[in-house]
């Protein structure tokens, strides 16, 4: 696996599937962080669990393809997003939606990344979180439930990499243009294309800090059994509780 630094944006994703191999799962969630083992088993649902692990390895997977002497930890703030207590300079970002698990690492600043799962929504709800010209945009597309997931990914990119997440005034997010200003930040949007595997498609979008630099982004897929085997072999003590293989997605 080739990772890049320097003026490119990595970006790491796995599909998950039913039927799919989970051997080394219980040995993957052994290498969790106390702290993170909890949030995963505090997940009822398989899917969930397979999730949050998913998006924890993946940045983990990244980070150590570029630093590979060191640990990886991964703190939140206190919106959610995932920072790097040790480069707290790299921007790190998650996100899941369906079976899409992906994430975003950028070491030279902030950085956000949304996917949705494009499915049935009652649009009219979201209408107060877009600009007038951006609503007509949807309401006039052939297909408004793909630009709204194609304009909605926008912002919440923004908000990612912004930091503030959901507490973010989306209508600041002109999600018609390439590059945004919701203050005094310069956010470049950029839509991705990941896996074509998963049924009635997705919507992404990666958003960096481009004041200073353009940035190059370098996409790579990852099966989950490789996720998982990449992990599963460090020698961590065995998690006492109940076996997640037991929990149908």
């Amino acid at each position: 696996m080739s990772i890049s630094n320097g003026h490119t944006i990595n970006v790491m994703f796995t599909t998950l599937q039913k039927g799919m191999n989970l051997a080394g799962l219980q040995a993957a969630v052994n290498c969790l962080p106390t702290e993170e083992q909890a949030v995963y088993f505090g997940k009822a649902r398989l899917l969930n669990r397979l999730q949050f692990l998913a998006g924890r390895l993946l940045i983990r997977q990244l980070y150590c393809a570029l630093h590979p002497e060191d640990a990886c930890v991964i703190k939140a703030a206190p919106s959610g997003k995932p920072f790097l207590p040790a480069q707290p300079q790299w921007g790190a970002s998650i996100t899941h939606s369906g079976g899409i698990v992906a994430c975003a690492l950028n070491t030279r600043g902030a950085v956000g990344i949304d996917a949705e799962v494009i499915r049935p929504v009652e649009l009219s709800v979201f209408e107060p979180y877009f600009l007038p010209r951006e609503w007509e945009y949807i309401r006039q597309h052939s297909g408004p439930e793909s630009a709204f997931f194609n304009l909605w990914t926008r912002k919440e990119a923004v908000a990612k990499a912004d930091g503030r997440g959901l507490g973010m005034d989306f209508l600041s997010i002109d999600t018609l243009e390439d590059i945004i200003r919701p203050g005094a930040q310069t956010w470049a949007c950029v839509p991705l294309t990941l896996s074509a595997c998963l049924e009635g498609g997705y919507a992404a979008t990666l958003a960096y800090a481009s004041d200073k630099h353009h940035a190059a982004i370098q996409i790579m897929e990852i099966t989950l059994s490789e996720l998982l085997s990449s992990f599963s072999t460090l020698v961590r003590p065995p998690n006492k509780r109940s076996n997640p293989n037991s929990i149908a997605i």
